[in-house]
């Protein structure tokens, strides 16, 4: 399965999880696949970014009282299993840090 597939899938089981408002979900084929998906928390703007080549995900989130990057991690991902830890633990930090967030 290709990271943007990966992505995209584990993005759809765990949406409730993420919680707040779906703003972006776009796929780009024009210089290799990409996936881009955004999302608004009452804290946060969150933004999951993944490329099939050399397997990549960025996540970041923008803590809207500050401006500021409140969670930030992005390149590489050895495979499915470096995809899914990065996810899991992103969701991790997001219970810690904006657990009143609702879907």
């Amino acid at each position: 399965m290709k990271a943007t597939d990966y992505v995209a899938a584990w993005i759809a089981s765990h949406r409730g999880k993420i919680g707040g408002t779906q703003l972006k979900f776009a796929r780009q084929e024009t210089y290799g696949r990409t996936l881009c998906a955004e999302f608004e928390t009452a804290k946060h703007l969150i933004q999951f970014c993944a490329w099939d080549h050399a397997c990549c995900l960025d996540i970041l989130a923008l803590d809207k009282d500050t401006g500021r990057d409140a969670y930030n991690v992005a390149g590489d991902c050895p495979g499915a299993t470096g995809l899914l830890d990065r996810l899991h633990r992103f969701l991790s930090w997001l219970n810690v840090n904006d657990p009143n967030r609702t879907a």
